[in-house]
């Protein structure tokens, strides 16, 4: 199997540091949190590089983890290896395969009982997310890995409150 991700983005809590563009030699709606497309002919000591789509428009770009604007801990754009790289993950079995399947769910309060289908030696990972919005944002906040489990592929999850704070 082959994950394939879009590129990133700059998150600076606190505010990515102020990159300093004379608005003079910006086209009038053209400045972006990253980048900015500079007016023909106008110097500037930022890297510029030619739109893809009409080689007479200039692009500049801040640089490192920089904003034209004041205030933003999260910019999409730019250049920077975030935004450039494009991770490629291959996975592959370390060993045979075989299908397992989920034959039950049930929710008892709150513990989820699940059994698996030709899955009883397997290792069962499970964890909770909170939603955004819900009391933070998303991560890993719940169980972690469980054992392999000898009882015909059964296994139970206890679910954490999902709307604290902290976990």
């Amino acid at each position: 199997m082959r994950v394939v991700t879009d590129h990133g983005w700059l998150l600076i809590p606190g505010g990515l540091q102020k990159a300093v563009l004379d608005i003079a030699v910006v086209e009038g709606d053209g400045k972006r949190t990253r980048c900015a497309r500079i007016k023909a002919g106008a110097p500037t000591s930022y890297d510029c590089a030619p739109w893809s789509w009409n080689a007479d428009v200039r692009v500049a770009f801040a640089t490192g983890a920089m904003s034209f604007y004041m205030g933003y801990d999260y910019a999409h754009g730019g250049i920077s290896p975030q935004e450039c790289i494009t991770p490629v993950i291959d996975v592959a079995p370390m060993g045979a395969t075989r299908t397992v399947s989920i034959t039950k769910a049930e929710w008892t309060g709150l513990r989820l009982k699940v059994e698996v289908a030709r899955g009883a030696d397997l290792r069962v990972d499970a964890g909770v997310r909170r939603l955004r919005g819900a009391g933070g944002g998303a991560g890993r906040c719940g169980p972690g890995s469980g054992d392999a489990h000898p009882d015909g592929g059964r296994v139970s999850v206890a679910a954490v409150n999902m709307f604290a704070t902290t976990c």
